[in-house]
């Protein structure tokens, strides 16, 4: 019998070529978008549920978790690469969440088991569903729009903060506080706001959509920014006009954390550009630039707008020194104070860790913040071999995505939006079950795989061989 022969013939099963695959892709996209906005949302379309926030967004998640497995069920039939790489992808995930319930025997509070139940819930949906090839074109799509809704409100909630001065919020206090208008204008909550530095004797308010504070919106956004340029799934020009919307809400939610980001997300792209010499897309860089320059030039029209865009380009030099990094009661003080705990924590218990505790807080359960860096919290939490694990998923994913796609531009982009998220956003936020990161972060692996369907092995290679 020939080589021909002994080869499995393609199944007339097989996955759809690129393009649509579902009856109604325009609904699924909105649905989708939709659903990412709300798996962001941490104050209003959320409950506090056994110490953590359940989102709304979760739900509708999981149905359509449970739908995809029948998705992955017939691309295992077929041996096809969305199998080889999901399946990949899985065991390097299984690797660190084996690792980390080792832990759980040696540490009595159930908040370990809590947490790690839900990490494992949002990581493996996310890479359910992001890679799933069926929806592929309309998540990819639903992705974008769901950021850039999240994008729009916070440009909605500094337009109504810095224009209208809404009644909603508390001016006395440094607080974070929902964003209303007030009458005759519709009186709906369009996200929420935080207090920062005063600026001239005025409290300057930030605005963080929905999200917990700025902080986490701003990482987010910066991470959606970058990926929204190397996203190619329709006209340029709407794409490019939602990653200025994404650029312009980074500047308005005024966290350092964000601009630090995208300022290491931006050097990386740069650096690359010219060791590898690769022609630089300098008109769509131009374009977005330019759009971004006019937004924020119309917000600045009003005096209140200005007054904020001066705050945000003139309160560093004047409020960030040096001095507050010893200061614990200050945000950059603070932060160094649990990062210096945390490693303390780290050297006392380097094998299985110290656990994870629950905490009172205003008569509810929440999860104790352990430090407000990532990488250091799971080693706090499971130990050097949970840190060691979890680099291993991390850098495994990012290795399998770089082989995928041939194209210089896109990978960029991508090492770009990894840099800022791994380098500057898990440095500077937790904590590891946050959802909306790990929907952008298999989102990010999702754009280096091919975009068609399942195609037949070559002559003379099993069809069961990965690419």
């Amino acid at each position: 019998m020939d080589v021909q022969r002994q080869m499995r013939l393609p199944s007339k099963n097989t996955a759809p070529p690129t393009g649509h695959s579902t009856p109604f892709p325009l609904a699924t996209t909105l649905f989708f978008g939709m659903m990412f906005f709300l798996c962001g949302a941490d104050w209003f379309f959320a409950t506090r549920f056994w110490g953590l926030n359940f989102r709304w967004g979760q739900l509708p998640l999981f149905l359509c978790f449970l739908a995809s497995l029948r998705d992955w069920k017939k691309e295992k039939s077929l041996s096809s690469p969305h199998w080889f790489h999901f399946r990949t992808l899985l065991l390097f995930w299984s690797v660190f969440f084996c690792v980390y319930a080792l832990t759980f025997p040696f540490h009595p509070s159930k908040a370990m088991a809590v947490k790690g139940a839900w990490g494992l819930f949002n990581v493996g949906c996310s890479l359910g569903i992001v890679l799933n090839p069926r929806w592929r074109p309309e998540a990819s799509r639903g992705m974008i729009y769901g950021f850039t809704l999240t994008a729009l409100s916070v440009w909605a909630g500094a337009v109504a903060t810095h224009w209208f001065q809404p009644s909603s919020l508390d001016w006395q206090h440094f607080a974070r506080c929902p964003i209303r208008l007030d009458p005759p204008l519709p009186s709906l909550t369009i996200g929420f706001a935080q207090t920062g530095y005063p600026f001239e004797g005025e409290v300057m308010w930030r605005p963080s959509a929905f999200y917990y504070e700025p902080s986490y919106a701003s990482c987010a956004l910066v991470f959606a920014f970058f990926l929204s340029l190397a996203f190619n799934g329709g006209p340029k020009k709407a794409w490019d006009f939602a990653s200025s919307l994404l650029l312009g809400a980074v500047v308005l939610t005024n966290s350092r954390s964000g601009l630090f980001g995208l300022a290491l997300g931006a050097l990386a792209c740069g650096t690359l550009w010219c060791v590898r010499r690769h022609a630089i897309p300098r008109k769509q860089l131009l374009q977005v630039a330019l759009a971004v320059a006019i937004l924020l030039g119309a917000f600045s029209i009003h005096p209140g707008g200005r007054k904020f865009m001066f705050y945000i380009f003139g309160v560093y030099p004047q409020y960030t020194s040096l001095v507050k990094l010893e200061d614990p009661g200050t945000s950059e003080g603070g932060r160094v104070a649990m990062i210096l705990a945390g490693l303390r924590q780290w050297r006392d218990h380097p094998w299985v860790g110290n656990g994870v505790e629950f905490k009172d807080e205003n008569d509810q359960k929440k999860i104790a913040v352990k430090g407000e860096n990532l990488w250091l919290e799971i080693a706090d939490e499971a130990g050097t071999p949970g840190l060691l694990a979890f680099a291993f998923a991390i850098l495994g994913s990012l290795a399998l995505a770089l082989k995928q796609n041939p194209s210089p531009t896109l990978k960029i982009y991508l090492v770009g939006a990894w840099t800022a998220h791994l380098i500057a956003n898990l440095n500077l936020t937790q904590t590891f079950p946050r959802l909306d990161y790990w929907l952008l972060f298999f989102f990010s692996i999702s754009l280096a795989f091919p975009k068609g369907g399942w195609t037949p092995a070559p002559p003379g290679r099993p069809l069961s061989t990965p690419p």
